[in-house]
């Protein structure tokens, strides 16, 4: 049995702690990159994003908080439906800091749909459950460091 096919079968047997199976990158089920694919696959074994040994693919081991988790799904999905089409992870490792420690990401030169913008990340909210303060909290933080919306004539 290859890697990839060994990695497919504890896939198709791990769950996060929401019950959802875990996809290439780390993310959940939810996440674009969930379906099998070997290149993708091959990309993150490289990366070192994922342990194709582990089935829970490092996610208990990433030691974010819920919300950071959530922050972190949120930019991972913008980012890959912006144009042009970019690996936030990526982003956030090759991004220099600044002077206060900060990593500098040129945001700004990514795009996305309004309305595709505002259904991420009310899946993203609706998956992870925030509401009231909480909820209003993450879309700023989310709108802080997004993708700028396309121009629509």
């Amino acid at each position: 049995m290859s890697i990839f096919e060994n990695w497919i079968k504890l896939r198709n047997g791990s769950d996060n702690k929401y019950g959802e199976k875990i996809c290439y990158c780390g993310h959940t089920d939810m996440c674009e990159c969930s379906n099998p694919d070997k290149t993708l696959f091959d990309d993150s074994v490289k990366r070192g994003v994922l342990n194709p040994d582990d089935p829970k693919n490092g996610w208990n081991k990433m030691g974010l908080s819920k919300d950071e988790k959530a922050i972190m799904e949120c930019y991972r999905i913008l980012f890959y439906k912006s144009t042009p089409s970019a690996d936030f992870e990526k982003l956030m490792d090759d991004a220099e800091l600044n002077e206060e420690g900060q990593k500098l990401i040129d945001f700004m030169a990514h795009e996305i749909d309004e309305d595709l913008y505002n259904s991420i990340v009310d899946s993203v909210i609706k998956k992870y459950k925030f509401t009231g303060f909480k909820k209003q909290q993450f879309k700023t933080t989310i709108a802080s460091c997004s993708p700028k919306f396309k121009k629509t004539i």
